[in-house]
């Protein structure tokens, strides 16, 4: 667990979602849970993290421990696997609610941008591929 995880003790932000800091009680509701691949138990902290990409993990904790002991809002976009192995893009945005200078709650919203990725990554690929055969454009290695 990074020192983020050991901080909160709790779970992620999403849509209708709230962090209990001290308790570490995560709530949120159908939409976002059915997004993550969560069932009707409220996640822990360490169950969110993990369905956060390996390779995005430090980033997602170094913003999470930032909002934590700055009380700043943060923003970041990741990756997400799901239990049954889909690989969704998340943004995600949330802030620590503080109490007499120490964090008390998050809270947060977390949206799909899968398909604006994916829609995103095609219009990048369009100049170097032919657009009836979908093969490299020859005129792009010039």
């Amino acid at each position: 667990m990074g020192a983020a995880g050991a901080a909160l003790a709790g779970g992620g932000g999403a849509p209708a979602r709230e962090r209990g800091v001290i308790d570490g009680a995560v709530f949120g509701n159908a939409a976002s849970d059915q997004m993550l691949g969560f069932g009707d138990v409220p996640a822990s902290y360490d169950q969110l993290i993990r369905r956060v990409h390996p390779d995005d993990r430090d980033l997602v904790e170094a913003a999470f421990l930032r909002t934590l002991t700055t009380g700043e809002p943060f923003e970041c976009e990741m990756r997400v696997i799901r239990p049954d192995g889909i690989e969704l893009f998340v943004h995600q945005v949330g802030q620590c609610e503080m109490r007499d200078g120490s964090p008390y709650r998050m809270r947060g919203t977390i949206q799909d941008v899968t398909e604006l990725k994916e829609a995103d990554q095609r219009i990048r690929h369009l100049p170097y591929c032919d657009s009836a055969t979908r093969l490299p454009n020859p005129q792009s290695f010039t």
